[in-house]
């Protein structure tokens, strides 16, 4: 089952704001989904053989380029950052595509400066970001990286639901009723929560109505999703000096 189910409507959204070359920010709390809804754009767009260039994380302006070179190979390599940039803007100006940049935190005035530079080309750009409270919201929108923003909504419990009884099936977790309830409770409606519970039930034992453990496993799947954006992965650096 698709991570991005109950999300369907929102994706096509996207899509379509990005084909009409729009910069959008999406935020939300970790496990939220905000990287499965990045991921079920991603695939719709390189179905449509759209150049798609695609940063796990954003922590730094080297991250923005090299996704956006992933996305136009034929551009050639160089030493120079601000060669390589101006060449992909010309490549994005030529034949317009998507640039999706996932947990982002990069917050200096050249990132600022570099996705500015790219309005107007007719490349669309999500921008995703981790908020855990208001306060985050409010230093995010004082980037003015966008004039759209998109908070993501809870998961609905029908979702919720069929998502995690096919992660407990594939894991072969025994979950009784009550004990589903319980972590859908404790999910709040983030479908990466529910992934992560199900991982880290599946290397403990006797869960089936023990209440006790699914309340400490949450300490741990409240401490991933803090992390995740740290320890995720990050595209093959394909051009250039970083």
């Amino acid at each position: 089952m698709s991570k991005s189910v109950g999300r369907e409507a929102l994706v096509v959204d996207l899509v379509n704001r990005l084909n009409e070359g729009q910069t959008v920010v999406v935020y939300g709390p970790p496990g939220i989904g905000k990287s499965a809804l990045l991921a079920a754009i991603r695939e719709q767009v390189l179905r449509r053989e759209i150049p798609c260039g695609l940063a796990v994380r954003t922590m730094q302006p080297s991250d923005i380029t090299c996704a956006l070179a992933s996305a136009y190979p034929e551009v050639a390599p160089c030493s120079s950052q601000r060669l390589l940039r101006s060449r992909l803007r010309d490549a994005v100006q030529k034949r317009p595509g998507v640039l999706l940049l996932d947990h982002f935190r990069s917050r200096s005035t050249a990132t600022k400066g570099f996705l500015r530079s790219l309005r107007g080309t007719g490349l669309g750009i999500i921008i995703a970001a981790d908020t855990f409270a208001e306060r985050d919201h409010a230093s995010l929108r004082a980037l003015c990286l966008s004039s759209i923003e998109l908070k993501v909504p809870p998961l609905g419990l029908r979702y919720q639901r069929e998502l995690w009884h096919g992660w407990a099936t594939a894991l072969q977790l025994s979950v009784s009723k009550s004990d589903t309830d319980a972590v859908l409770k404790l999910a709040e409606g983030r479908p990466g929560y529910l992934e992560f519970m199900a991982s880290v039930l599946a290397g403990r034992s006797r869960l089936d109505g023990s209440r006790l453990l699914i309340h400490t496993a949450h300490v741990d799947v409240i401490a991933k999703l803090a992390l995740s954006d740290v320890t995720h992965g990050t595209p093959q650096e394909v051009h250039g000096d970083r």
